[in-house]
């Protein structure tokens, strides 16, 4: 897939990629999809993650990741939805709290499409909760880390090409550069 661009799709030229429109990979997607819509639906949300490091992430970081997620050798995934609060962005309890060179994160994440084979991992968490939907920002998270545990991959008929799980983080650091949107924007 990588090799036929599909891992690159929304990213642009300049980056490397095939700077498709949104319709453009949507017809994509359709195409896909109508052989299985797992794997198109996996493929959305990697492509998704990489469009969005190009579009927000600082060079350095764009360069440390988006190389490996465009050649399919690592795979993304999008953190958003918890137990708790489901896909509400709102509701986030996943905390981030500043710390001296980074971010510190804690808590848990449900139903991460590609989660089960992902190394690249797209955090929302809270930094302020005074602040609501303000205080949240994302952080690249390597899925290797220390203080991330993958659960393991839920059962879903007809789903398993997602590989789908969830997420626990526990005293997790990243440091500043991993900030990939900061809270407010």
């Amino acid at each position: 897939a990588a090799d036929r661009g599909l891992c690159r799709l929304l990213v642009p030229r300049a980056l490397g990629g095939l700077e498709l429109s949104v319709t453009a990979m949507a017809t994509v997607m359709e195409i896909l999809s109508s052989h299985c819509f797992a794997s198109a639906f996996s493929f959305v949300v990697h492509n998704n993650l990489a469009a969005n490091i190009a579009r927000n992430a600082k060079p350095d970081l764009q360069q440390r990741t988006l190389p490996g997620l465009m050649e399919g050798t690592s795979a993304g995934a999008f953190l958003l939805t918890e137990p708790q609060g489901g896909s509400d962005a709102a509701r986030i309890e996943t905390s981030a709290v500043k710390i001296e060179g980074g971010w510190l994160l804690n808590g848990e994440k449900a139903w991460v499409s590609n989660g089960s084979h992902t190394s690249t991992l797209s955090v929302y968490a809270q930094t302020n909760p005074d602040a609501g939907s303000r205080g949240i920002g994302c952080f690249l998270v390597d899925a290797q880390a220390s203080g991330v545990i993958r659960g393991p991959a839920y059962e879903l008929l007809g789903g398993h090409a997602l590989g789908t799980c969830g997420f626990t983080f526990e005293g997790c650091e990243v440091s500043d550069d991993s900030v990939l949107v900061e809270p407010g924007k």
